[in-house]
């Protein structure tokens, strides 16, 4: 099936019928508009707010100078390319607010299908493409009835966790939604602020040197979330939530971190990008205090108090006494891509092609020896560092059904077929943590190919190698250098583009 042409966006998977109706997703707060659907996330909704909204996605672009951290560029260009025979590339954005990132983000990928999705309906400053669309729905109670699996290559969620609950369901729904080799990045901060030497800063009293009305404001925000929010401290151990509550799918969790500063003033600190995203978030600071008006009306403030903390920040952000930087983690997960398991299952079947069997001809012999059942010994054991697919260990498994079979790898492996009983897949760093994870003695035979360009320490490897040998064992590792052979074996010299080949025997003669 070829790719469908970015029209195609009404056809993603979400349906009205499991979507909040727009009547029911408003409600009053103190007088105010605030969602009908989350009673943690509260702020003010009307024009003005997703004006801040944009503002605030104006902030978030300029200090990273793009619409991701730059570490997940490489990544999310990947995900999101067209390929022939795969669904049209889609995103989801949840908490979309203005809809900005959105709207962004269809001109940035014009063959990819984007959807956000808010707690209310959204009012976007402009008009969305006929690639975007947006949905209203409860990240915290909606994504399983919404957005059926596998139905994105990237997702995106900024500035909303103090709205989720269930940390739990909501990465599994994550992980479910997300299709192969796709990306997920989720971005917040925590209700503190930092100094220049990126360290949190202690609240202050009014009236103590080092006083912020922008840290009062953070004070009373919590005050209220906890409150309202039980699990809201989860959103600090989003490294271990992505990890833990996913079943180990992804293949490689990464953190970044943005410090922005609360206003403008000079700090050998801070990049171009960051004072840009400072001036942008000392605007959307002044505006701040009308946002959250429901949820300040909401802590022990009156509303005499709530003005005067309103006043006092407005101050601060457009003079700032106190050098203080609002600091933001995006973690960024990769889910392990199902085309790179299929290439390694490939990679697989042409060595045993090869060889015509699972190892060299010559270490036959030793390693049946190796492997055989012996009254009074511990069941034969094997190693498989760096088992890619997973496919070496699940054929060694029915070649030696005696024997335990344990497959390691950086990421969890997906094998293609069933793995018998006899056979176990462990995640781990054959360069940092073979010590760790296998006793000495543990393996009658350990086989690694093509996995030596991941191994930094070679001595301690192969210590660890000979250390968790049982007497008589076997090892067997295979790799290749990164250059070719011609018809006799000799190496071939490289050569640019248009040049002849000379063999390096023949430059050894006229040298």
């Amino acid at each position: 099936m070829a790719a469908r042409s970015a029209l195609d966006v009404k056809d993603l998977p979400s349906t009205d019928n499991n979507s909040p109706r727009s009547a029911a997703v408003l409600r009053e707060l103190h007088g105010l508009p605030v969602n009908g659907l989350s009673d943690s996330y509260i702020f003010k909704v009307d024009a003005e707010e997703f004006s801040r909204l944009d503002l605030h996605h104006s902030m978030f672009t300029a200090a990273l100078d793009g619409l991701f951290p730059p570490p997940a560029t490489e990544a999310i260009q990947e995900a999101l390319r067209v390929r022939n025979g795969y669904p049209q590339p889609a995103v989801l954005d949840i908490g979309t607010g203005s809809g900005a990132w959105c709207i962004d983000m269809t001109k940035a990928f014009p063959d990819a299908a984007v959807v956000g999705m808010d707690l209310v309906p959204v009012k976007s400053s402009s008009v969305p493409p006929a690639n975007c669309r947006f949905d209203v729905g409860n990240a915290d109670t909606d994504l399983a009835k919404m957005y059926k699996a596998e139905s994105f290559n990237f997702i995106h969620a900024r500035s909303m966790t103090q709205g989720v609950k269930d940390f739990p369901s909501f990465f599994k729904n994550i992980q479910r939604m997300l299709r192969p080799g796709g990306v997920f990045i989720i971005m917040d901060g925590p209700l503190t602020t930092f100094d220049e030497d990126r360290q949190p800063m202690e609240c202050k009293e009014e009236g103590q040197p080092g006083f912020s009305w922008f840290r009062k404001t953070f004070y009373h925000m919590r005050e209220v979330l906890v409150t309202r929010n039980p699990n809201m401290e989860l959103m600090y151990r989003l490294t271990d939530c992505v990890r833990d509550m996913c079943d180990d799918v992804w293949e490689k969790v990464e953190t970044f971190y943005l410090y922005i500063p609360v206003g403008n003033f000079d700090s050998p600190t801070i990049s171009p990008s960051e004072r840009l995203g400072g001036i942008l978030l000392a605007e959307n600071l002044s505006r701040v205090p009308d946002s959250i008006r429901p949820m300040l009306l909401s802590s022990s403030l009156t509303p005499e108090g709530v003005d005067r903390l309103a006043a006092g920040l407005r101050a601060e952000v457009k003079e700032p006494k106190v050098k203080q930087f609002f600091q933001f983690f995006e973690k960024v997960a990769n889910e392990v891509d199902a085309e790179e398991f299929s290439r390694l299952d490939l990679h697989h079947s042409m060595f045993t092609a090869a060889l015509d069997g699972l190892f060299p001809p010559p270490a036959t012999d030793a390693i049946h020896n190796a492997l055989r059942v012996r009254e009074g010994y511990a069941q034969p054991a094997v190693l498989d560092v760096g088992t890619g697919s997973g496919a070496w260990c699940i054929d060694m498994a029915k070649a030696f059904p005696d024997a335990a079979v344990i497959g390691m790898d950086l990421v969890p492996v997906k094998s293609s077929s069933v793995p018998p009983a006899s056979c176990r897949f462990d995640v781990g760093n054959a360069d940092t943590d073979l010590a760790k994870m296998y006793k000495a003695e543990s393996f009658n035979f350990i086989h690694a190919r093509s996995m030596m360009q991941g191994v930094k320490d070679f001595p301690s490897f192969i210590r660890n190698i000979q250390r968790m040998l049982r007497p008589g064992g076997v090892s067997v590792i295979m790799d290749g250098p990164l250059t070719t052979w011609d018809e006799d074996r000799q190496s071939i010299e490289y050569k640019e583009e248009g040049q002849p080949y000379l063999l390096a025997n023949d430059l050894e003669e006229n040298s």
